[in-house]
């Protein structure tokens, strides 16, 4: 286990995984914090416009799970099942083009959060 860490800005020895109080490293940090709240308010609005904030969509999803047995439809594998840094979420089908709140339970399936990604994987993303 390292004992610390030099800092990028400065080259002095710092404890821990923390950054110095150097002012680079300072400024990197609130940068970093920006670039951060800057992404959480982008994808925020683009899960509204979407529809997947709504109460609909919420209520839908859990519904699609029970149906399902709360097992992913593609390797089932049932929620008790997945690691800890998988759960199981609602695909809404492509037909859709990603309008959740047009969505029926028939519309979506349950897939885990690795199936998901699979599935997703080759979308080309959507400009909102």
């Amino acid at each position: 286990m390292p004992l610390g860490h030099l800092c990028w800005h400065c080259g002095r020895l710092t404890e821990g995984r923390h950054d110095c109080d150097c002012p680079g490293a300072t400024a990197a940090a609130i940068e970093r914090q920006r670039r951060q709240q800057l992404d959480d308010r982008r994808r925020h609005l683009n899960q509204t416009r979407a529809g997947r904030n709504t109460s609909h969509w919420r209520k839908l999803s859990n519904a699609r799970k029970a149906l399902d047995g709360f097992r992913c439809t593609l390797c089932q594998r049932h929620v008790s099942e997945l690691p800890s840094n998988e759960t199981l979420t609602v695909h809404l089908l492509d037909y859709m083009n990603g309008d959740h709140r047009a969505a029926t339970i028939d519309d979506c399936r349950t897939l885990c959060s690795s199936c998901h990604g699979v599935r997703d994987g080759g979308k080309k993303k959507r400009q909102w």
